[in-house]
């Protein structure tokens, strides 16, 4: 009677610590859920914050290019790389005319 009471304590004991134990992995695994959602909430906000800040540069971007300045910029570009330069030797003059025409 005696050692059935033991191994009863002994069998409840064990119960209980399996129990705790349990009962720390479940708090250890919802702390690690917490931390891996805390985690994730933070990449969305700055994979967001990324993303805001490249289509800030990119109508920046687009801004500086639609100013009347940069146009004139980018037609004066476009007339000088498409204009022959003439050269100032009077016996160059005479081909020139000949490989443009």
């Amino acid at each position: 009677m005696k050692r059935h009471k033991e191994n009863q304590k002994l069998k409840t004991k064990k119960l209980k610590t399996a129990a705790a134990r349990d009962a720390e992995a479940f708090r250890l695994r919802e702390f690690e859920l917490q931390i891996e959602k805390e985690k994730m909430d933070k990449n969305i906000f700055l994979r967001r914050h990324l993303k805001d800040a490249k289509l800030a540069i990119k109508q920046k971007d687009v801004d500086c290019h639609e100013t009347a300045v940069s146009k004139m910029k980018l037609f004066d570009n476009v007339l000088r790389n498409s204009v022959t330069r003439i050269s100032n030797n009077p016996v160059e003059i005479n081909s020139l005319f000949k490989s443009v025409t």
